[in-house]
């Protein structure tokens, strides 16, 4: 028996007017939210951590062998700290080479003015008296030796020249004696010749006599005039050896003159040197300027070279704050004015896991004129912090904020509905279309 019972009528329309009216409620509310509520608008740009107080970039000015690494990044240093050691093997191996040779001359240097100044002994210097004994001792020795040499073979020219000359004045006198005797003699047979020629006028005498005496006189004539020539040459032998005598002497004081000058050039030059060299020992430690905690070493080798002039590591001074740098798109500078709001992410923290509220903070400097990196893009430079309300987000999550850190900023420039959100490209649009021809 079949059973034919039918099903009660359902009122389609009901539910169907519910479902509408439901729709619009949603809708409705969605519209009204989306026309009233405030949304925060922003310009988000991108930045880094960094610190306040520039690094402190420690360089090394000549450069060296690494000896001893004393630090690694992170560690806290306090001013004055060793950093790292070269190696001082170069430096002093020159150094002492170099004062070798500055006492060396120092010793040369004292016994040219004692011969400049024609001094009897050498005075040495203070100077040169502080040495170790051994060196000191070989260094004054040679110069008295050099010293004593050369004032006993400028005496004994001195003594030959005076012989020469003592013998020419002996020779001399031995002549004028001579021809003293020579003369009287001389006088003696004129005074002979007179009388016989009185004789000769009376035919008392032979001519032959005259003649005789009258040959006399003339020979002593000849050997008086002989002899006075002998003392002109020696006599002029005497200036030749005088003149050569001095002329040695000013020879010798001249180029112990120009030894002198020269050996206090030199003395001047490696002092310099030694100076230089001494300075260059002080730098093979290498030191902390300030107090302050190391970072980006790039030393991590014994042995390793450092380069001259190339950074070495970072000190990131004590107490220095962190700000946020970030560059700001041209376009969007007269939104940026200092005090101005923002919210910054940092991609950090994300990576953790955590979900925290954005952490907040404010504008505390905008560059005054765009720059250009090594692209050629313009951008200005913007300088945020970390306000007390982001302080203590980070706090309550344990987080810690580093130099070096990547942030993404949002700068707060006001707010607008949801709705002016979706409109404002499409009055942006319809803009442009009107203006265009």
């Amino acid at each position: 028996m079949e059973n034919n019972q039918k099903l009660p009528a359902i009122d389609d329309g009901k539910y169907i007017a519910i479902g509408i009216f439901a729709l619009v409620i949603v809708f409705g509310v969605i519209g009204l939210w989306s026309a009233l509520a405030p949304m925060d608008s922003g310009v988000m740009i991108s930045g880094q951590v960094e610190v306040e107080a520039n690094n402190k970039i420690i360089q090394h000015l000549e450069g060296g062998i690494v000896d001893k690494i004393n630090v690694k990044d992170g560690d806290k240093v306090k001013q004055g700290d060793v950093l790292i050691e070269l190696s001082r093997t170069q430096a002093q191996s020159s150094l002492l080479s170099l004062q070798a040779n500055y006492y060396e001359t120092l010793a040369l240097e004292n016994r040219l003015i004692a011969e400049n100044e024609n001094m009897s002994s050498i005075n040495f210097s203070d100077e040169l008296q502080s040495i170790p004994d051994q060196m000191r001792e070989k260094l004054i020795n040679a110069q008295i030796d050099i010293f004593t040499n050369n004032k006993s073979s400028f005496e004994k020219n001195k003594q030959i020249a005076s012989q020469k000359i003592e013998s020419l004045r002996e020779q001399i006198k031995s002549l004028q004696e001579n021809i003293a005797i020579k003369l009287n003699l001389k006088n003696s047979y004129e005074e002979e010749a007179a009388e016989q020629q009185d004789l000769l006028k009376e035919n008392l005498i032979d001519k032959t006599q005259l003649r005789e005496v009258q040959r006399k006189v003339q020979s002593l004539e000849s050997e008086i005039l002989t002899a006075q020539t002998e003392i002109q040459k020696a006599n002029i032998q005497i200036n030749e050896i005088q003149t050569q005598l001095l002329l040695s002497e000013e020879d010798v004081f001249r180029k112990v003159k120009d030894e002198l000058r020269k050996s206090q050039t030199a003395l001047a030059d490696m002092k310099a040197k030694m100076l230089a060299i001494t300075d260059m020992l002080h730098r093979t430690s290498i030191v902390a300027p300030v107090e302050g905690t190391v970072l980006n070493l790039k030393v991590h080798t014994l042995g390793a070279v450092i380069p001259a002039g190339e950074p070495i590591m970072e000190i990131v001074p004590k107490g220095s704050k962190l700000i946020i740098q970030a560059q700001l798109d041209p376009q969007y500078i007269d939104y940026a004015k200092v005090g101005l709001g923002a919210k910054m992410r940092f991609p950090a923290f994300q990576m953790k896991g955590k979900m925290i509220e954005d952490i907040t903070g404010e504008v505390i400097f905008v560059s005054a004129d765009s720059v250009r990196d090594s692209e050629g893009i313009s951008y200005y430079i913007v300088k945020l912090i970390i306000n007390e309300h982001g302080k203590e987000v980070l706090s309550r999550n344990d987080l810690v904020v580093v130099a070096g850190m990547p942030v993404t900023v949002t700068l707060l420039i006001g707010s607008q509905t949801p709705l002016e959100y979706l409109l404002k490209p499409l009055a942006m649009m319809l803009e442009k279309a009107f203006l265009e021809e």
